[in-house]
C-alpha cells in the first residue's frame, strides 16, 4: 500500500467510528427520553380513595290495617261460640267514649286514629258480646294498663302479647274483659264468660298479623 494512501484510510476509519459512537449516544438519550417522560405522565389507573358509604334508606312503617268485624270473627265461629241465632249487631271504623269507660280507656280512645267496634248477639235478645280493636301509643299503654291492674286485672304474656283479664260481677251478667297489648295495637274482647273474651281476642290478633305482615305482633 502506498503512503499515500494510509492517511486516508485512517481518517475513514476514525470518521466512522465517530459516527457509530454518536448512533449509540442518540440511542441511550433516546431510552432516556422515554423513560422520563414515562415517569412523568399521569398515571390512568383508578384512584384507590375510599368512596363515602351511601346511607341505609330509613324503614317505612305502614299504616296499621285493621280487618272486618266479619272477617275477625267470622259468623259461623260466632254462632257456634254463643247461639245459633247470632248476627252482627253493629260494626263501626270508631269507638266511643261511654258512661263506663275508665278515665284511662277514654283517654286511650280519644287518642287513637284508627278503630273497629263490633257487636254480635241475638235480635231482640238480651245475650251479646264485643270486640274493639284500637291503636294506642307507649304511653296510653302503660297508663292504661296500669289502670287495669289497680282495678284487680290478672296479667300474663302471649309471646310478645300482654295480656290482661279483668272479671266484672255483677249477678247473672258477669263480663269479662280480655285486654291484648300488641305493640302499638290494643284489643279489647268483651262477653259473659273468658272463653268467648279471650277467643274474640285471639281471633282478632290472628286476622291482624295476617293484615299487616311487615309488622311484628
Amino acid at each position: 500500500m502506498s503512503e499515500q494512501l494510509r492517511p486516508v484510510q485512517v481518517s475513514i476509519a476514525a470518521a466512522s467510528a465517530a459516527l457509530i459512537v454518536l448512533a449509540l449516544t442518540g440511542c441511550v438519550q433516546s431510552e432516556t427520553d422515554a423513560a422520563i417522560d414515562s415517569a412523568t405522565e399521569p398515571s390512568l389507573a383508578p384512584s384507590s380513595a375510599p368512596t363515602e358509604p351511601t346511607a341505609e334508606p330509613t324503614p317505612v312503617v305502614e299504616s296499621l290495617v285493621i280487618p272486618e268485624c266479619s272477617t275477625m270473627v267470622p259468623l259461623d265461629v260466632a254462632k257456634s261460640s254463643f247461639s245459633e241465632s247470632t248476627v252482627l249487631l253493629a260494626e263501626e271504623n270508631f269507638l266511643d267514649v261511654n258512661e263506663w269507660s275508665m278515665p284511662e280507656e277514654a283517654a286511650a280512645i280519644s287518642n287513637a286514629s284508627v278503630a273497629k267496634d263490633c257487636w254480635w248477639g241475638v235480635p231482640r235478645g238480651d245475650g251479646f258480646f264485643g270486640l274493639a280493636v284500637i291503636d294506642i301509643d307507649s304511653t296510653h299503654r302503660a297508663t292504661l294498663a296500669s289502670a287495669l291492674l289497680d282495678e284487680g286485672a290478672v296479667e300474663t304474656a302471649l309471646g310478645s302479647v300482654t295480656v290482661l283479664n279483668v272479671l266484672t260481677l255483677s249477678g247473672l251478667n258477669d263480663i269479662y274483659d280480655t285486654h291484648y297489648f300488641a305493640d302499638d295495637v290494643w284489643i279489647h274482647g268483651t262477653a259473659n264468660n273468658d272463653r268467648l273474651s279471650t277467643k274474640l281476642a285471639d281471633a282478632a290478633l290472628e286476622q291482624i298479623r295476617v293484615a299487616n305482615p311487615t309488622r311484628a305482633y
